[in-house]
């Protein structure tokens, strides 16, 4: 059934039931604000309005998951697709045409051939209650500037604005990736990027900062190395001749046992953190 709808839409529960949707943490509010808009008797349609680069699909994704593990009201609608514009589009060639091809659609939904009209179409989905219709749109100042002044959005639809990833979700996110660094670590990153560093957005900004940290730990953690060797096979060969030692040559001696011991001391510190880490 339902062949045009299948034709240009993502069958979203289908891949939450296959497991293929990916894992979204975070964004627990504006998930449960569509929840809420979908399940009222009036105006149970709403605009995504994207202030941020999270985008419609991640807060869908999430939706369409809690309706397949059932954390959402029984009277929260059981099918949810997610209509391809560009693919919709890219089989027309006109307005006219794309607006035939947009009906057939919405009759798969309801039986109504006599409605030629496709606002007419909509507003009788929408109050006999058989679509629920979300929109993605960019920010705030273009849903106003398009949609606010249009009369059927006005009567049949709400907006959600979904935000920029707070901290404590960056920090959830961080964690779901179940990366082998402290969790003090991964908190203490996401606090100082959003207070420091304004863009990008979160949690882009503190991945890339973590990267670049743990980047440059490997190559101290390599350059340690080296020089351990290089005073390891110093500190021989001084012990080689330690009974013709001069003077000057006796106090090398004790200045490389020092620098040493200290990078010695630091590296396999910092290598024993790593070990618990692998082990943990």
């Amino acid at each position: 059934s339902c062949p045009n709808i299948r034709k240009y839409s993502i069958d979203l529960l289908y891949l939450a039931r296959e497991g293929k949707l990916n894992n979204v943490l975070g964004h627990d509010s504006e998930i449960r604000q569509c929840i809420q808009i979908l399940i009222q008797k009036r105006k149970n349609n709403f605009f995504l309005i994207e202030d941020s680069r999270v985008t419609e699909t991640t807060i869908l994704g999430g939706l369409a998951q809690r309706i397949v593990d059932q954390k959402v009201p029984d009277i929260m609608p059981r099918r949810l697709f997610a209509l391809n514009m560009q693919a919709l589009i890219t089989d027309t060639t006109s307005r006219n045409e794309l607006e035939k091809s947009l009906r057939f659609i919405l009759k798969d939904i309801k039986n109504l051939t006599d409605v030629k009209n496709i606002i007419n179409l909509l507003k009788l989905l929408f109050d006999h209650d058989k679509l629920h219709c979300i929109i993605g749109t960019r920010t705030l100042s273009e849903y106003r500037k398009y949609n606010e002044t249009n009369s059927i959005f006005e009567k049949y639809f709400q907006y959600v604005l979904v935000k920029e990833t707070s901290v404590n979700d960056c920090i959830l996110i961080l964690r779901g990736v179940k990366l082998l660094i402290l969790d003090l670590a991964l908190v203490t990153a996401a606090g100082l990027t959003n207070r420091y560093i304004p863009n990008p957005y979160s949690p882009e900004k503190t991945i890339d900062l973590i990267k670049e940290i743990c980047k440059n730990t490997k190559e101290r953690m390599t350059n340690q190395s080296k020089r351990i060797n290089e005073l390891q096979q110093k500190e021989s060969e001084l012990n080689d001749k330690i009974g013709n030692l001069s003077n000057e040559e006796n106090e090398k001696l004790k200045q490389v046992g020092k620098e040493l011991n200290l990078i010695k001391s630091n590296y396999y510190l910092e290598k024993e953190y790593i070990n618990k880490l692998k082990n943990f």
